[in-house]
């Protein structure tokens, strides 16, 4: 009897230990997943038109940049002009942004022959666009079977180095050849800087 009473003791103190340590180390609580945050919305792209600064950089192709600056160039001072060369007298219309010429237009009229339009676009003192007419019969592609008196006529310099000269023809593109092109250069020096004459004379910097 007494060694049951012993084994009774023995197996209730176990138990007693056994429940003991369970209170002492209580389960961890099973970890729950947080509510995943909503996405926040994606700000639109900026659409808004970059001024063509003359050091702005050169993302856009010259066509864009030219419109971009004509556009700008409404709320700019400008002067009027005219420069008479042999049988031809141009007017023309100048732009100054910061007092820097960066547009030019100009309506050349020859004796007897149909006004011609020149828009020229510079930056830091060079042209580096340039749309404008030429008479249809003047240079290759022209002649009888020419669809009009004039045929547009497109430039793309950048700074010293020409990227693109042709004259559009109704059947499609011709290269201006050199003299072309250099008498194109002068010609747009020659207005530069009669119309920075005429800035100076307003006295306007």
């Amino acid at each position: 009897m007494t060694g049951i009473r012993a084994a009774i003791r023995i197996v209730t103190v176990a138990t007693v230990a056994t429940l003991v340590a369970g209170a002492a180390a209580p389960t961890a609580p099973t970890a729950r997943a947080l509510p995943t945050a909503p996405a926040l919305p994606t700000a639109p792209a900026a659409s808004a038109t970059a001024i063509p600064a003359a050091g702005a950089p050169r993302a856009e192709g010259a066509a864009a940049r030219a419109a971009a600056l004509a556009a700008a160039s409404a709320a700019w001072p400008k002067v009027t002009g005219h420069w008479l060369h042999e049988d031809t007298d141009s007017k023309f219309t100048a732009w100054f942004q910061d007092g820097e010429l960066r547009r030019l237009e100009e309506v050349a009229v020859r004796r007897g022959a149909k006004p011609l339009h020149g828009r020229y676009y510079f930056e830091h003192g060079a042209l580096f666009y340039y749309s404008g007419e030429a008479p249809a019969g003047a240079t290759v592609g022209g002649g009888p079977t020419a669809m009009s008196t004039s045929v547009p006529v497109l430039a793309e310099f950048e700074g010293a180095q020409l990227r693109r000269a042709v004259r559009v023809e109704h059947y499609g593109e011709v290269p201006l050849d050199p003299a072309a092109v250099a008498a194109l250069r002068r010609r747009a020096a020659i207005l530069a800087g009669v119309a920075r004459d005429e800035w100076s004379a307003t006295g306007r910097r």
